[in-house]
Order: C-alpha cells, then sequence, then structure tokens
C-alpha cells in the first residue's frame, strides 16, 4: 500500500502519514468562504488533486450553481456519477444510448445517477443558489465536454420558467449561436413572451 502511495504523489524517501490520506480542498463549504456569483464552478477531488486516491477507484466533485448556470453537457467515459443535492435545486438530466432523453427535478437531499459514458447536464433553474455534491466509481474519471452549439436549454412560457420546466434540444446547423430548432420553426433569443416565442432561450 505504502509502495502505491508513493507512486501517487509522494516524494521517494518521505515519511507517509495521516496528511498524505486527507484532502482539505472542500473547506470552502464550511468556513464561510465567498461562493463564486456569476459562473457555475467545479472543485474536483480526484487523483489529480488527492494523489491518495491513486488506485482507490474513488473520486469526489462539489459543483457550485449560481442561479441560471450550468454544467454544460459532457460525459465521464470511465465512471458514472452519483449526484446529491446538498442546498437549492437542480434540474438534470442524460440521454441513452439510443438518443432517449431523461429528465428530473432534484431538490435538497435528493440523489440522482448518470451511468458511465452518457451524455449528461445539470441546470439551476430555482431562485437560489444550488450545491451538489458527486461521487464517482473511479480516481480518474475523465470529462469530454460537448461544443455549446449542439444543445441549448429552452424555457417556453413563464410558468413554465418559474416551474423549472426545461427542454434540451439539437440547435440546426443553418442556425446561429442565439438560434434554436422548434418543430420546423427558428426561435430567437428573446426576453419578452410573445406568442409562440420562448420567453428565454439559454445556449450552453
Amino acid at each position: 500500500l505504502l509502495e502505491r502511495e508513493r507512486e501517487a504523489g509522494s516524494p521517494p524517501n518521505a515519511t507517509v502519514d495521516g496528511s498524505f490520506f486527507t484532502f482539505t480542498g472542500f473547506g470552502f463549504l464550511v468556513n464561510g468562504t465567498q461562493l463564486p456569483a456569476d459562473k457555475f464552478k467545479v472543485v474536483k477531488a480526484t487523483m489529480a488533486e488527492f494523489p491518495a486516491l491513486n488506485g482507490q477507484s474513488v473520486s469526489y466533485a462539489t459543483l457550485l450553481f449560481p442561479n441560471g448556470t450550468a454544467n454544460p453537457p459532457h460525459t465521464h467515459p470511465r465512471a458514472a456519477e452519483l449526484l446529491f443535492v446538498v442546498d437549492g435545486e437542480l434540474q438534470v438530466g442524460f440521454f441513452d444510448t439510443a438518443g432517449k432523453l431523461y429528465t428530473q427535478a432534484l431538490h435538497v437531499g435528493d440523489m440522482f445517477v448518470f451511468p458511465k459514458g452518457l451524455v449528461h447536464f445539470q441546470y439551476n433553474a430555482g431562485a437560489g443558489y444550488a450545491i451538489a455534491l458527486s461521487a464517482f466509481g473511479s480516481a480518474s474519471t475523465g470529462t469530454v465536454s460537448l461544443p455549446g452549439t449542439l444543445f441549448a436549454v429552452l424555457q417556453l412560457t413563464t410558468r413554465e420558467r418559474e416551474a423549472g420546466d426545461f427542454y434540451s434540444f439539437a440547435v440546426s446547423p443553418k442556425c446561429n449561436e442565439r438560434e434554436i430548432f422548434w418543430p420546423e420553426k427558428f426561435f430567437r433569443r428573446t426576453s419578452s413572451p410573445e406568442k409562440n416565442f420562448p420567453a428565454t432561450v439559454l445556449i450552453l
């Protein structure tokens, strides 16, 4: 075991003690540190940040979502992800290998699993901040991000926006980044709920 830990990042002749097996990078959650106010942020505890995880087949991440932010569509080729909502609300979803979309509204205390290798995302549609913890079955999950122009989040009405309902669609190659394809029609980004127009279009 100690040989493995030295290979994982401890100096060759160093004495391995308890500090090598300790990660303090999530302390900001409890010590009053100001959280990001306008952008999604992920803080990881993988083998890269926590060398003691080498060979242990586990890792962790803290996901921080200011209101209206998203963790864009991506995959983890080497592990499933088990997400636990600590604070706030999240809309989450993934696509299976046949292209079927599974979505769910999550609240504090809820847990959701994203199967290994499948495209998935999370979005904070709530009124406040959202925080989630994710556990992985690999010390080095790998993250493959999809181009942001491939997916969009569409909120159709003010009522649906307040309820947190949302849908994902592929963007037509004919669209620019401010347009979305929706049943044979193109909708441009708009802040007013005009007839047959979405109240908000968020490009992930």
